[in-house]
């Protein structure tokens, strides 16, 4: 209905015992881009970013979609650019002693890519430098632990390191 009608506000009057009533409209309107007007007694059951607002004199908490207006998206996705191609260009030599480090110690690739979920449930490749054997996984993924006999060499005291994640700088650039 949302959509078919092109809605881009909804007023929300329940009674303060239809919790479940207002959760399935909240759901309802996620991932539209619609703005969510809440009579205030339900405020306590609602989290994220609210402003009062009236209509006809009746107070309202209004709930916004998004969480930056564009311009604040357009600025934060510059910085992010601009930060993630200076840590790959001055990490590229980092990098490639990295890389040669982990084909010296081991067998199979340099990366490891591993599929998550990302901003509106769009998956994508996370990639990291491999700091487990090439094999870690074949029972499935696993947590690791400090003692992990599944790491390698050098891997075992830096697998959480944040050089070992610096490879996914790309995603940044990519905008993922």
């Amino acid at each position: 209905m949302i959509r078919k009608e092109d809605v881009r506000e909804v007023l929300v009057a329940l009674d303060s015992a239809d919790h479940d009533r207002l959760l399935d409209i909240i759901g309802s309107c996620n991932g539209h881009r619609v703005s969510i007007k809440i009579m205030p007694d339900l405020y306590d059951i609602i989290s994220g970013q609210a402003r009062t607002n009236q209509i006809y004199g009746f107070p309202l908490i209004e709930i916004t979609p998004q969480l930056m207006p564009p311009w604040e998206e357009s600025t934060k996705r510059l910085i992010d650019v601009v930060a993630s191609a200076l840590v790959i260009v001055a990490g590229l030599p980092l990098w490639i002693l990295i890389s040669a480090v982990i084909k010296v110690e081991s067998r199979g690739t340099v990366l490891y890519i591993q599929e998550r979920v990302g901003k509106d449930g769009v998956p994508f490749n996370m990639i990291k430098f491999r700091s487990m054997r090439s094999d870690a996984e074949l029972k499935g993924p696993q947590w690791a632990n400090h003692r992990d006999p599944r790491g390698q060499g050098s891997g075992r005291s830096s697998g959480n390191s944040i050089w070992m994640r610096y490879p996914d700088e790309i995603n940044i650039l990519k905008g993922i």
